[in-house]
């Protein structure tokens, strides 16, 4: 039995840090930027995909350019945190909870007392005095949070696993969820990026209010029955490839299809399956990625037919939820809507001089008043 190489680390280490730059993740990461830049009455964006389309390295990118694009305020004021990213937490309990949530956002900003986990706070004879900072309630951590965002200038908040947000015991409770996350964009002038699977989708639906302050993008899948897609999926094979460094050089492009079925055409399924094939080739000294190997580190079939599944509900939601309705019209009025004639275009009316008041005209003066 072959011993682990001890040199593998580096080589695997700098494959997973590669990051692929792929169409439509680049176009979901450009769609973020410019609502970031310009919200109008957007308060919250939500990114939503399935699993192992990329949306963790979306975070990554965005809260990257964030932080380019403030250098020189973060250098003026060392202070300044722009953007920070946390993952939403599971909910233990069936209902999502928040008091977790700001101790992670708390965390996220490295709030000195959160080093020590303790806070200063109000105690019943009246002074101030030192408690655990998991001791205090939601509201209490929740004013912290605001008041941390208004004093260290965060612009942005990436909450990846958004879907998380959407575990609630029952749609009153789901409807207090955006509102929360409105009142937090609105108090501290953040930006709130919601990043999850299509789980999201029903949270952006709940109302009027929250179709206009939400917006939604969609980061996909690749769809191999679309030429330009499976062109695209190609490339990505290819730039993962060129991370790959054995002394056979793969030419995975030649299985693109099995890569296809064994990722659902998601990137971030890709990469994790090619990292864990390349790993094992290192491990074992090996001098190529062979089929074989990426046949034994594939999920299992029954698991791919679940995600695939899955994908397929989501894509559907997402299709209905945005698709052409002809019942708008009617609700709209519309159907029966017979657009009258444009009206003509009148030139404004000539300005009349009121009675008594002489015309503008250029009176003669000098020589001109001699003369005549």
């Amino acid at each position: 039995m072959a011993m682990p190489s001890t040199s593998s680390s580096g080589p695997l280490d700098k494959f997973k840090g590669k990051i692929i730059g792929h169409p439509i993740l680049m176009t979901a990461f450009q769609q973020v930027l410019d609502l970031i830049e310009e919200p109008a009455d957007v308060e919250v964006a939500a990114v939503i995909g399935p699993t192992g389309a990329g949306k963790s390295t979306l975070v990554a990118r965005v809260k990257q350019a964030v932080l380019k694009q403030n250098l020189t305020a973060m250098q003026a004021d060392i202070g300044l945190v722009p953007v920070i990213a946390v993952d939403a937490p599971a909910p233990e309990l069936g209902n999502f909870n928040w008091r977790e949530m700001y101790l992670r956002i708390l965390v996220a900003l490295k709030e000195p007392a959160c080093d020590w986990q303790i806070a200063l706070k109000e105690m019943p004879s009246g002074k101030a005095g030192v408690t655990r900072l998991a001791s205090l309630n939601h509201l209490e951590l929740k004013a912290r949070v605001e008041s941390a965002f208004r004093h260290r200038g965060v612009k942005v908040l990436l909450i990846d696993e958004a879907q998380h947000l959407g575990k609630m015991a029952s749609g009153r409770r789901l409807q207090d969820q955006t509102d929360i996350l409105k009142s937090l964009a609105k108090i501290t002038g953040t930006f709130v990026v919601l990043v999850g699977t299509y789980d999201l989708i029903p949270l952006l639906q709940l109302n009027g209010q929250v179709a206009r302050r939400f917006a939604s993008i969609h980061l996909p899948r690749y769809q191999c029955d679309r030429p330009d897609e499976w062109h695209n999926f190609q490339t990505v094979i290819r730039s993962l490839e060129s991370g790959i460094l054995l002394p056979a050089q793969p030419d995975l492009v030649r299985s693109a299809e099995m890569l296809y079925r064994g990722s659902a055409g998601c990137v971030g399924i890709l990469k994790s399956w090619l990292t864990a094939a390349y790993s094992r080739v290192l491990r074992s000294d090996g001098n190529e990625l062979s089929n074989n190997v990426l046949k034994a580190t594939c999920l299992p079939t029954l698991s791919i037919r679940k995600i695939i599944e899955e994908i397929g509900a989501g894509e559907d939601h997402w299709a209905r939820s945005h698709a052409e309705d002809k019942e708008l019209d009617r609700l709209l009025g519309l159907s029966k809507f017979q657009p009258a004639a444009p009206a003509p275009l009148v030139p404004p009316a000539r300005r009349t001089v009121p009675v008594g008041m002489r015309k503008p005209t250029r009176d003669p003066v000098g020589l001109e008043v001699a003369a005549a």
